[in-house]
């Protein structure tokens, strides 16, 4: 898998005792994330998305000045360990 080298950060905070938040920002804010319903089996990549939608409570993406930004808030059971 050929990926072109870009800048990225990953962000990971708690919210509160059973909450975090994940961010991912990628300095290419002309392409927006996307959900593919079916993933090419043939493929490496494409299921990121799918397994984000998946676990996640609720997520979204947003553009900022400089970057785009995929978010996700996860709920974790039984709170800290």
């Amino acid at each position: 898998m050929d990926v072109p080298r870009r800048f990225s950060s990953v962000t990971a905070s708690t919210i509160g005792s059973t909450s975090k938040l994940k961010e991912v920002s990628d300095p290419d804010k002309a392409k927006g994330p996307a959900l593919r319903a079916e993933p090419d089996p043939q493929q490496d990549g494409g299921r990121g998305l799918v397994l984000v939608a998946a676990l996640a409570e609720r997520w979204g993406h947003e553009t900022r000045p400089f970057t785009k930004c995929v978010w996700a808030y996860f709920v974790v059971p039984g709170g800290p360990r």
